[in-house]
């Protein structure tokens, strides 16, 4: 039937979804850390349905200028430009303090 199923594993993409946010920019550090930009990504997910060698079951990581084919077992996971923030350890330890305050994830009403 021609039909293939696939997906696309981004990185830290520079879309509002970080730039928006003032908690989640702290984490990252201008000098060291590298965006991957929301064309870059677009590019590989048309390449998921137009390129004959990305087969079905395929998962695209996008990273700064760099895709690969995320192995199903044994995986070593993201690496290199675009993969992470410096400060990550610092957004975590922020998550984790609003996660343990009375209330959160409470319905409100």
């Amino acid at each position: 039937m021609g039909i293939r199923v696939n997906g696309v594993a981004p990185g830290v993409i520079k879309t509002p979804l970080w730039t928006d946010h003032e908690e989640k920019l702290k984490m990252v550090d201008e000098s060291k850390d590298e965006w991957v930009t929301p064309e870059y990504v677009a590019s590989a997910m048309l390449r998921c349905i137009v390129d004959k060698d990305v087969v079905g079951g395929y998962m695209m990581e996008v990273l700064k200028d760099k895709t690969r084919n995320v192995g199903w077992r044994l995986d070593p996971g993201p690496e290199g430009p675009g993969a992470t923030v410096a400060n990550r350890e610092d957004g975590d330890k922020e998550v984790l303090e609003w996660l343990f305050q009375d209330g959160w994830g409470v319905e409100k009403k």
